[in-house]
């Protein structure tokens, strides 16, 4: 799910399948929700990948028809080779383990499925009245765990800048129960860096280097947990005021990612406990 606030000004507009207009500072913000129907999730196959995966010829990332400029790229690394083969590979569940994927493949917009069905409007058909001011998204936009009491489970999600955004977004993301009863029987837990803050950089005009970030999570299942569903949700949430304020100095176009819309859902686990 891509999630966006546009503040108008005379930078590129977005196009919305909802908007809801919120007063902040006297400025108005128009903020859009897009749901991301063009996502591919991979089947739970538990496979990993190896050199034995039947991956069809090696199809290296080609961007030339897309028509714009190359500098929109420029501050990414360079994608692996057979990137369209691998990433093939994976949406058709010849390999389902996404802590293959480094840096270098989660850092291209086309790893996310919808950038070229959605994405790529914002530089081929720019509107002068708009621009991102906070944006973001989530791939897989939710994931389905199962354990037994005693045992530790990880899901790996890859957080983005929503495409079109132009700020810089401060936030971390906190674990927040369905059921706040389901604390007693399951312990959650992130990476240092997505539960203490982190910097999402800018995807417009260009891509910045760190415009997008794999979030590690780790479920452990207390031993004296009871076979039931427990859902879970990471929630963004507004980083440490010291943080945020040092970002603030340093980039001109800075926001929490929660200004103007507040605290949302970005990704959902599914557990079932046997």
């Amino acid at each position: 799910m891509q999630k966006f606030s546009f503040k108008k000004k005379n930078f590129p507009k977005a196009r919305a399948v909802a908007v809801v207009l919120a007063t902040a500072a006297c400025i108005i913000v128009v903020f859009f929700v897009f749901f991301n129907s063009g996502a591919f999730f991979p089947p739970e196959t538990g496979q990993g990948f190896s050199a034995g995966t039947d991956i069809n010829g090696c199809i290296d990332l080609n961007r030339s028809s897309y028509n714009i400029p190359g500098a929109v790229f420029e501050a990414l690394p360079n994608p692996p080779k057979c990137f369209v083969s691998i990433m093939q590979a994976y949406a058709s569940g010849k390999f389902s383990d996404s802590g293959f994927f480094s840096k270098q493949f989660f850092s291209q917009p086309e790893f996310y499925s919808n950038f070229e069905t959605q994405g790529l409007q914002y530089w081929q058909n720019p509107v002068a009245t708009h621009y991102g001011a906070i944006g973001y998204g989530s791939f897989p936009e939710s994931s389905s765990l199962s354990a037994k009491p005693g045992e530790t489970v990880e899901a790996r999600f890859f957080f983005h800048s929503g495409f079109g955004v132009r700020s810089f977004q401060g936030l971390r993301l906190e674990p927040e129960f369905e059921n706040p009863s389901d604390a007693q029987f399951v312990q959650v837990s992130l990476d240092a860096e997505s539960g203490s803050g982190f910097l999402l950089g800018p995807s417009f005009p260009k891509f910045d280097k760190d415009w997008a970030k794999a979030v590690e999570v780790k479920i452990t299942v207390l031993p004296e947990a009871v076979q039931k569903t427990v859902k879970v949700f990471l929630k963004t949430r507004a980083p440490d005021s010291a943080l945020a304020e040092q970002w603030r100095n340093v980039h001109s176009l800075y926001y929490n990612a929660t200004d103007f819309v507040g605290s949302r859902a970005a990704m959902q686990i599914t557990l079932q406990i046997r």
